[in-house]
């Protein structure tokens, strides 16, 4: 029983921990988009390399979006099936 309770404080801290990132590195987006739009940067600039990079980086992982929700889903089934099978 109490290495159950255990193992549901631990998913907790985990999807807890994964919102907190979610979160942290939608304002650092943000900031970025925000900073960029500000300054007049050319295609040279670190900065603009960096965030170029990064937007293109994001278009990719939003058209595998629904991929990786499968595999949350699938991840989250598995770890109940675990969790009803240490009972």
């Amino acid at each position: 029983m109490r290495q159950a309770l255990m193992q549901r404080l631990d998913l907790v801290a985990v999807m807890v921990t994964v919102i907190i990132a979610g979160v942290v590195g939608y304002v650092g987006i943000n900031i970025m988009s925000t900073t960029s739009q500000t300054t007049n940067l050319s295609s040279g600039d670190t900065f603009y390399n960096a965030q170029t990079n990064l937007t293109s980086g994001l278009s990719s992982f939003f058209s595998n979006l629904g991929t990786v929700f499968t595999v949350i889903v699938l991840v989250v089934i598995i770890g109940y099936l675990m969790l009803l099978r240490g009972r």
